[in-house]
């Protein structure tokens, strides 16, 4: 081109720009390593966590992102998107939505209310109705709030919430092997998990786990381990088969686990009380005490 023009660098891609669809987001989780320690910094919006194995490197690293941005420094983390964290004597983290879940009862009225040993009984049976009345109770909100409860510190409440949430609307539920669909399901979740748990281990010298998966159905991993097309599985979608391929090539290893003690029964059906109280001790949940 002839004569003197202005020319833009782009610092980050564009709305647009073909470079823009990967580059929608940004990470949020660095991890850095100086002479056998490392320091992991944890973005979300605009909150950041810093933590690592040298209160030295920590240090250096606030002061070394303070010269680049505004941030205003804390000191020791005791809360988080609404999560309580509370350190232990033996080094553990305790993670605690006590103020979270009080706030719950009292703005849906029920701050009064009676504790009961199981999150749902095991009479109770929901219909949905047909008919079109009218009920001015704020019920997706109050679904929606213990959902994020559910998610972040109260496992054992899944089943509950879950159980509720479908008269939120009258869904068509699909006929299909759940428990294949649900294990191909937790494989792609428990890579992602597994893969940065050994990244950070990995920035520490550490080796990481295997990656094993738990299953009561005997059924389900026989059908992973063989090629054969079973002729009652020809409607799963073939991309749940992706389980046979993590098996063969060792990504995945399935063991058997049976009922009686499968902890993940306290997410997926409604539980007496004393079993209840087993499986969430055995998940280490307990009442707070702070």
């Amino acid at each position: 081109m002839d004569g003197d023009f202005d020319c833009l660098e782009l610092v980050k891609a564009i709305y647009g720009l073909k470079q823009a669809s990967p580059s929608a987001f940004d990470p949020c989780l660095y991890i850095k390593v100086v002479d056998g320690h490392c320091v992991l910094v944890l973005v979300y919006v605009d909150d950041v966590l810093v933590t690592g194995s040298s209160l030295e490197l920590i240090a250096q690293t606030k002061a070394d992102i303070k010269t680049r941005f505004e941030m205003t420094d804390s000191g020791k983390c005791t809360f988080v998107l609404g999560i309580e964290l509370v350190d232990e004597s033996d080094g553990s983290v305790t993670m605690c939505q006590r103020r979270y879940a009080s706030d719950i009862l009292k703005r849906f009225g029920m701050d009064e209310c009676k504790a009961t040993a199981s999150p749902v009984d095991l009479s109770t049976r929901l219909v949905a109705s047909t008919e079109a009345a009218k009920i001015d109770v704020p019920f997706r909100e109050a679904v929606g709030a213990l959902i994020h409860l559910t998610t972040a510190t109260r496992p054992d409440i899944a089943y509950a919430v879950g159980y509720v949430s479908r008269f939120m609307e009258n869904p068509q539920q699909e006929h299909w092997t759940a428990e294949y669909i649900a294990l191909s399901l937790a494989i792609q979740e428990g890579k992602w998990v597994h893969r940065l748990l050994c990244e950070i281990l990995a920035a520490a010298n550490e080796p990481g786990p295997d990656l094993v998966i738990r299953e009561d159905n005997q059924s389900c991993i026989k059908m992973t381990k063989s090629p054969v097309n079973h002729g009652r599985a020809k409607h799963i979608d073939i991309k749940y088969h992706h389980i046979r391929d993590e098996v063969k090539r060792g990504e995945v290893q399935l063991e058997y686990c049976e009922t009686s003690v499968m902890m993940a029964d306290i997410m997926t059906k409604g539980l007496s009380g004393p079993r209840h109280k087993d499986l969430t001790t055995a998940l280490g949940i307990r009442a707070s005490s702070h």
